[in-house]
């Protein structure tokens, strides 16, 4: 699956950032940075991922968890999906649905949903400097964290 990463480093935001800002003098790209931020909570509960390259999908491997989910009935990419989705509240597209082998614990999120629950808190989270500090966000990324981390115990 290309370069797979499993242990993320601090600063990764900061890195964007001043990749962003060196491309032009422009603002900090919004999808970019919480799509770190979401991908650090990834990272943070053992999957493996592809780091983020601009794009507002990641694609978690949760295989290193299989062991564990199998304990919570989940051996399958939908199993994985309808468990985030029962028990957490976190909904993903499981991998089958593009392709993938059915059995892989892999499923496809779209961060883009952490912008907000209506226009304006999108349209706010757009114009951020730091929109992973507002408090929707952080709030979002806090329980997609506890989310994977309630998946291994």
């Amino acid at each position: 699956m290309g370069e797979l990463r499993r242990a993320g480093g601090a600063g990764r935001q900061a890195r964007a950032r001043r990749r962003d800002r060196r491309r032009g003098g422009r603002r900090p790209r919004s999808g970019r940075l919480v799509t770190t931020a979401a991908y650090e909570r990834v990272i943070a509960a053992g999957a493996f991922c592809r780091p983020p390259s601009g794009a507002f999908y990641l694609y978690p491997d949760l295989e290193p968890l299989r062991p564990a989910l199998a304990a919570q009935g989940a051996s399958t990419g939908a199993e994985l999906a309808a468990l985030l989705l029962d028990r957490h509240n976190v909904a993903v597209l499981e991998g089958a649905a593009f392709g993938d082998d059915p059995s892989a614990l892999r499923f496809r999120m779209a961060t883009s949903l952490l912008y907000g629950a209506d226009g304006e808190q999108r349209w706010q989270a757009l114009a951020a400097e730091d929109p992973v500090a507002l408090p929707w966000i952080a709030g979002a990324l806090e329980r997609l964290g506890e989310a994977l981390r309630a998946l291994a115990p």
